[in-house]
């Protein structure tokens, strides 16, 4: 499947979690999807990747378009659920996890390596907008590496999300396996 993870927070804002992804941090580290790897789970249960239901294989950062997306594979009976509602043409809504050496404050530039040292404004205000226009927010500018691409209810970031079906594998009378892509899957629907 092919998902929009994420935006950059100068072209998106930051997400419902009041995180903010610098895009020049983005484009160093997106390639932890792939490197990481991040797998896919349903809704952040997240500790073992024996459960996950499947796992991201390539990654890009759309320049254009000012976000990370990327192209995961979802096992079809542990994601059986998933899988049956994107064949039926639905788009599940996706959410990343991501690990990150400290967090920022937008307002006093106070650098947390946990929730524990975060500054008064991250503590109390954190997505508050004062009257200057100022938001409270995490700014995410260390170390990025992303290991969670989960299917969920409500995603942090509101763009997230699945948006199509790009392959899928079946098998044959003589048990080779073969794939239709997305070239091929365009022609059959009149696209070029």
């Amino acid at each position: 499947v092919h998902i929009l993870a994420m935006g950059a927070g100068e072209y998106f804002g930051a997400n419902r979690n009041a995180d903010y992804f610098p895009e020049d941090n983005l484009i160093k580290w997106f390639k932890t999807f792939e490197s990481s790897p991040a797998h896919i789970f349903k809704h952040h249960i997240n500790k073992n990747p024996e459960i996950a239901m499947g796992q991201v294989v390539f990654a890009v950062y759309n320049e254009r378009m000012h976000r990370v997306e990327v192209i995961a594979w979802i096992d079809r009976h542990k994601g059986y659920d998933y899988v049956s509602r994107i064949e039926q043409g639905e788009f599940p809504a996706t959410s990343m996890a991501c690990h990150t050496p400290f967090d920022t404050c937008s307002i006093c530039n106070h650098r947390a390596r946990s929730r524990g040292e975060y500054c008064r404004h991250l503590k109390e205000e954190l997505g508050k907008t004062y009257a200057d226009g100022r938001k409270v927010m995490a700014i995410n500018d260390g170390a990025l590496k992303f290991f969670d691409m989960s299917m969920v209810f409500r995603p942090a970031d509101v763009t997230s999300g699945v948006l199509q079906k790009v392959a899928f594998v079946s098998t044959s009378l003589d048990n080779q396996v073969s794939a239709l892509g997305s070239a091929e899957q365009a022609e059959m629907l009149g696209l070029s």
